[in-house]
């Protein structure tokens, strides 16, 4: 998910740009429950970087419901 959310986050900038900002945001809030960065990168690259098309299951939130 971190992979997906990721590139319409951050756009066009390259898998490189991001990675410390990723790697930040993993280590902050999922590393203690879901492993070392390192061990998930690899999977957030894949996600990132897939070119198909995605399906949308829920719709975007209001703008009210977006967390900061």
């Amino acid at each position: 998910m971190l992979g997906i959310e990721a590139r319409a986050y951050f756009g066009g900038k390259t898998w490189p740009e991001i990675v410390p900002a990723l790697s930040n945001c993993w280590r902050r809030n999922y590393a203690a429950k879901h492993g070392d960065w390192a061990l998930v990168a690899p999977v957030a690259y894949d996600a990132w970087s897939y070119k198909g098309a995605r399906e949308v299951l829920t719709p975007d939130p209001s703008y009210g419901e977006v967390a900061s």
